[in-house]
């Protein structure tokens, strides 16, 4: 059945510890549907992808500098063009 093939799958992805490789942040960024959207949380921002270690990259408002996020729930700015 289609569980008994996902479910082990599942459960040896999330048993996994450490970085993702640069293949699986490449798949990811190829994925990326929150790449170059404006967010207001975690922190007000741009995303600009994820990193290695799984945080939340957001480029400040202004584009001067990223910074990598930890904890938090992704909200996208309901009115980007304001």
């Amino acid at each position: 059945t289609l569980l008994e093939a996902v479910v082990p799958r599942l459960r040896a992805a999330a048993a996994m510890r450490g970085q993702l490789s640069v293949h699986e942040c490449d798949a990811w960024q190829a994925r990326d549907f929150a790449r170059g959207r404006r967010i207001v949380g975690p922190r007000k921002g741009i995303v600009a992808g994820i990193a290695a270690d799984g945080a939340l990259l957001v480029t400040d408002p202004s584009g001067t500098s990223t910074v990598a996020v930890h904890a938090g729930s992704l909200v996208f700015d309901e009115n980007p063009a304001l």
